[in-house]
């Protein structure tokens, strides 16, 4: 009885102890800047006033920072998850699953309804702004990488080439494009859900050939920006080794000019092809790739040999495919229509008669469908 009030009494202290030196710890030491498991900015100081005292909104905002710099917090999740994955021979964490230095997540299902939404979302998209008949319309899937892993790890997997056929069977406008074949679980980010920009070279080749956009030649690799911390870093809680994004340029992408719109205002302004600067700035290292999300991104050739325009839309993984589809195009135009209504969109950049239209979203997106802006 004795022992066990001394182990109480142990417990106790050393509890209060973590509490109290944890909570003094996190006021006193240097704040971190960046959450690279959350892939996003920690909470920084703000001296108190009178006033942000008077009405709590202080408080709100202490609360906020101790969870968010408090001393160890990403260790405590590692040290759970390497013991349910190493200890206790878990196959996956938060649905995140791991093999070969390749961290995914289970994609299976993705249900009927899911891919119903998702081709009438696409079929509204062509009936109410490409019914144009002089547009050349293609459509493709963007497999994620439990496309190629699924099988080596005995996992369920989605029946891609059923979606595929039901895609290219039932948008009747849009001419579908299979991609599946030029890639490979290789092509994709070892912590991180996209693809390789260095890698999809052979995917965007194909698709230029599809939609008569010449070829992406003359490309050249950079040597690489490193750490990346794709979210499967974070999500699985893993000491996993970081990932290097390798950019592909060429000359022609090397004279191109850059044009996004503004998150606050919506405006074009100038932009760039990478922002080298965004593999420690943003918390999100794939923002490399045309400064992150935006509305409406353009890319323009210097002196193109014909005027077409290509007009992208697509997600995330859109942003690293588009400047390999530059091609021959006079310049490609990106819509990310997750974020703006397709209507606002087109009033930014129209599309204009005779041009090249590829719609190309990826599993997470055509999962999520109702929030592709069409109405």
């Amino acid at each position: 009885m004795k022992a066990r009030r001394v182990v109480s009494t142990v417990f106790c202290i050393v509890f209060v102890l973590l509490i109290v030196g944890g909570g003094a710890a996190t006021l006193f030491r240097t704040p971190g800047q960046i959450s690279y498991s959350e892939r996003r900015q920690l909470k920084q100081w703000e001296t108190p006033t009178i006033n942000t005292i008077r009405d709590g909104t202080w408080f709100t905002f202490l609360d906020k920072y101790m969870l968010d710099q408090f001393p160890g917090r990403d260790g405590f999740r590692r040290i759970k998850s390497v013991f349910e994955f190493n200890v206790m021979r878990q196959t996956q964490n938060n649905g995140i699953v791991i093999h070969d230095s390749q961290a995914a997540e289970i994609s299976y299902p993705l249900t009927e309804k899911a891919e119903s939404v998702y081709i009438k979302r696409i079929n509204k998209l062509c009936e109410k702004y490409l019914s144009d008949p002089s547009l050349h319309i293609y459509t493709t899937v963007i497999p994620d990488k439990m496309k190629y892993m699924a099988g080596e790890i005995g996992a369920p997997t989605l029946d891609y080439d059923a979606l595929a056929d039901r895609i290219a069977s039932e948008v009747t406008a849009a001419k579908y494009i299979d991609i599946y074949d030029t890639l490979s679980l290789d092509d994709y980010y070892g912590t991180d859900v996209h693809w390789r920009q260095e890698c999809i070279i052979p995917t965007a080749k194909k698709l230029l050939s599809e939609m008569h956009g010449g070829n992406c030649a003359g490309m050249r690799v950079s040597d690489g920006l490193a750490p990346f911390y794709g979210v499967y870093y974070g999500q699985s809680a893993l000491p996993l080794a970081p990932d290097k994004i390798i950019t592909v340029t060429s000359d022609k992408l090397d004279a191109a000019r850059v044009l996004r719109a503004d998150k606050k205002t919506g405006e074009l302004g100038e932009g760039k092809l990478y922002y080298e600067e965004n593999i420690t700035a943003t918390g999100d290292g794939y923002d490399v790739f045309l400064g992150g999300a935006s509305t409406v991104t353009v890319i323009e050739a210097k002196n193109p040999a014909t005027d077409r325009t290509l007009y992208l839309f697509s997600d995330s993984f859109g942003r690293s495919l588009a400047p390999l589809l530059l091609g021959d195009y006079a310049r490609v135009v990106v819509y990310d229509i997750r974020y703006i209504r397709t209507e606002l969109a087109l009033e930014k950049i129209a599309i204009e008669p005779g041009s090249d239209v590829l719609i190309a979203y990826s599993i997470p997106s055509i999962k999520v469908a109702g929030n592709l802006q069409v109405d």
